[in-house]
């Protein structure tokens, strides 16, 4: 999951350096760590300083819809195109952060190891929920090979158990979005592309190819 306390508190700093009181809406995806956040700052800060409130679309439509100093999101592109709908009605200036895409590329004189175990660290952090995870891999037709083979072996050094059978390995914040994930995965599939699963553990022990 996408850091629901940094990217939650990190703007209340340069907020109150500018002597600003903020009003807090955590995200209804991580419910548990929303109400540690509002149990902490409530309990911290005056009401006319600081307020987290609670709840899920329509709490944040509502939010949207005050005549507020600034607005910060992240979050989805189909969300913040709603968030700045709502926001233009009053000229409320906004900070958005809607992800993006993270390309690699790999040329036929790249260190194809080297390569592949920064993109396994890039993607496999907090699994895969992270702006900044790599989203696909343009790879020279000549080096391709090597670098499935330095990925997977990267994977099965990570995970010598397995990926499943490891306690440090994230999981995926809601069921929508793991149903979302297989979905992608279904698709390349009926597209006619190779899917290789890299489940760690021993490398000779690793399916190669599961299309």
């Amino acid at each position: 999951w996408n850091y629901p306390i940094m990217l939650l508190l990190t703007p209340v700093a340069s907020a109150f350096a500018a002597g600003d009181a903020v009003l807090l809406k955590p995200s209804e995806l991580a419910p548990r760590t929303a109400l540690l956040i509002a149990r902490l700052v409530n309990g911290a800060y005056d009401e006319s300083i600081a307020r987290v409130v609670l709840g899920g679309p329509e709490t944040s439509a509502a939010l949207a819809a005050l005549p507020l100093d600034h607005l910060v999101f992240t979050g989805s592109t189909r969300v913040g195109k709603l968030v700045a709908a709502a926001c233009a009605r009053n000229l409320t200036p906004t900070t958005l952060e809607l992800g993006g895409k993270c390309p690699v590329i790999v040329g036929r004189r790249a260190d194809v190891t080297a390569c592949a175990k920064r993109v396994v660290h890039g993607k496999i952090l907090n699994s895969g929920q992270t702006c900044l995870a790599p989203d696909y891999v343009f790879v020279e037709e000549s080096v391709r090979d090597a670098f499935v083979e330095a990925f997977e072996r990267t994977i099965a050094d990570m995970f010598p158990h397995g990926v499943l059978g490891s306690g440090d390995y994230a999981s995926i914040i809601s069921a929508a979005h793991g149903d979302r994930l297989r979905a992608l995965v279904a698709e390349a599939k009926s597209a006619g592309c190779r899917v290789i699963e890299c489940r760690g553990g021993a490398a000779d022990d690793a399916p190669s190819d599961a299309a």
